[in-house]
Order: C-alpha cells, then structure tokens, then sequence
C-alpha cells in the first residue's frame, strides 16, 4: 500500500469513527483531519467536501455486505437454505454497524440529495445479482420447492425485520435494564425468530 492509499485510509477511519460517535451533520471535516493525523488541506487534497468522504464511507460499508451475501448466494444451494443465510448475515452485519446505520439514516433523513447521488452507481451494482437471484427463486418455486416472491420484498422483509431489532434496542436495554449477557441472549432471540419469519414467507401454503 502506497503512501496516498495510507493517507486516504487514515481520513476514511478517522471519518467513520467520528460519523459513529458524533452523527454526519456534527462531524466537521476539521475534526476529521486532526483525528487522521493530517492538515486540514491535505484532507481537502484527497476529499473535496465532506459528502464525498461520506460516500466513499458508505461504498465501504456496501461492498463489504455485497461480499459477505456473495459468498452465501452462490450456485448449488437450495433457495431456502440461501435465503436463511443471507437474513442471519444481514443481522450480525446489523449488530456489528449499529452505530453507522443511525448516520445512514441521519443523512437519509437530512440530506437525502447526498443519498441520491449513491443510489445510480448502486442501483447498477445490485440490478445484476437481483436479477440473477431472482431467476434462482423462480426456478425452485417452479420446482415447488419455495412460494413465488419477488427477491426486492424478500430482501426488504429481511433489512427492516433486523434494523427494527437495533432501532428499539436502546429503549428496551433501559426500559428493561438489561445487562450485557441478557443484551447478547436476546439478541440471539431476536435474530432467530426474524430469520425464521423471512422462512416463513417462503414456505408454501396449502
């Protein structure tokens, strides 16, 4: 790794840690640049502006849930099996990005502009492999194996059945006063019974 890769390294963690602890609106790119180490023009030499550290953030955050789902949705799996996987995956990618989830939906909310301007090159990335997946699903309900179902929904039954999970945790840890270890037991409650209700719109109904 060169010294210009370091450098865009250091300001994209320092940036992700401060979006985390502070919010996107909160964070200044000043305080980015004293967290990587770096002037605040060299900042502006790698990153113009403060929404394209948070895209290329954002872009991190996407491939590496692309990546992850693209080592279970792969030929030779049967379609129930796969879509198990991929909901469970999506939980712990949840629990592990708690907190840049809340500036996700800080900017979405704020500033959706700076959302639409990810939302092509994403909408590119993502077009093929849903079209492919969905030819998948297709076929095993030709087989009868699985209810026929669009993979959008299904992938949209998993996203909001988790994030619900983590946007009302804060509230139930106090209101129940829940230490780690029954935090960590109802989390495994929860990603269970929300895998098995992605399950459930796929099995087939007499």
């Amino acid at each position: 790794m060169n010294q210009t890769q370091n450098t865009e390294n250091a300001i994209l963690q320092a940036a992700e840690k401060l979006f985390k602890e502070n919010g996107f609106t909160r964070t200044t790119t000043t305080a980015i640049a004293r967290e990587a180490g770096v002037t605040h023009a060299m900042l502006h030499y790698y990153f113009r502006t403060k929404e394209q550290i948070f895209l290329q953030v954002l872009d991190g955050y996407v491939k590496e849930m692309h990546e992850d789902f693209k080592a279970v949705m792969k030929p030779g799996e049967d379609a129930l099996t796969t879509i198990r996987e991929v909901a469970s995956r999506h939980f712990d990618f949840m629990e592990q990005h708690q907190g840049q989830m809340k500036v996700l939906l800080e900017v979405s909310e704020q500033q959706p502009e700076i959302i639409g301007r990810y939302r092509e090159g994403f909408t590119r990335m993502a077009s093929t492999a849903l079209r492919r997946h969905q030819e998948r699903l297709d076929e095993a309900a030709a087989r009868g194996e699985i209810a026929r179902v669009k993979m959008v929904e299904l992938l949209c039954d998993i996203v909001m059945n988790n994030y619900a999970t983590f946007a009302l945790l804060p509230l139930v840890r106090n209101a129940l006063q829940m230490d780690e270890t029954t935090v960590k037991t109802f989390l495994e409650a929860r990603k269970r019974s929300s895998v098995e209700a992605v399950c459930n719109r796929l099995q087939i109904k007499n």
